[in-house]
């Protein structure tokens, strides 16, 4: 019998890396997410607000599961005169390591770093990747890649297309 969305999550919920929760999905499958910032501090003339989340949306179809990565940003400034804002998304597989640290004077009063994260992200992808071999699934590409690798590969053959019509055209003497 194929391992299921909650098997998977129930072996993966204790060797996730610190600071990552399992949140189940009302349509099947399970986010494994991160909040790396969640801060409202103040600048020199303005108030600033931020929030990032990071996630990694599985959901497993018979023996094979597929991992999606998504990242969501919210951040504000409100200061003498404006406000200015910024919403941001990423969807599909992102690769890297990301770093920042803020310092500046938090809503509280406090002093100190009010954004602070490190987050590779391989490290997480190979966990998943790992428990889920070890409960018997294999990995595929979510849709949203499938469709990026798709319209790479319609661009390179459009050009190449056109690359071949150009020489043709060229040799028969039509372009000089």
């Amino acid at each position: 019998m194929a391992a299921t969305d909650q098997d998977l999550a129930r072996a993966l919920a204790p060797r996730l890396p610190a600071g990552w929760t399992i949140v189940p999905l009302d349509d099947g499958g399970f986010d494994v997410t991160r909040d790396l910032a969640d801060a409202t501090y103040l600048g020199l003339s303005s108030v600033k607000r931020r929030a990032t989340v990071l996630t990694h949306r599985i959901k497993v179809d018979g023996d094979r599961f597929s991992m999606e990565d998504l990242s969501r940003e919210v951040r504000w400034e409100a200061g003498v005169a404006r406000f200015t804002g910024n919403v941001s998304m990423t969807r599909g597989r992102i690769i890297g390591q990301w770093t920042e640290t803020v310092y500046a004077v938090g809503a509280d009063g406090s002093v100190g770093p009010q954004v602070d994260y490190t987050v590779k992200l391989s490290e997480t992808h190979d966990v998943i990747r790992a428990v889920a071999a070890e409960v018997g699934l294999s990995e595929r590409m979510p849709t949203s890649m499938k469709i990026g690798v798709a319209m790479a590969g319609g661009t390179v053959g459009v050009l190449v297309l056109a690359g071949i019509v150009l020489l043709v055209l060229w040799i028969a003497g039509v372009i000089p």
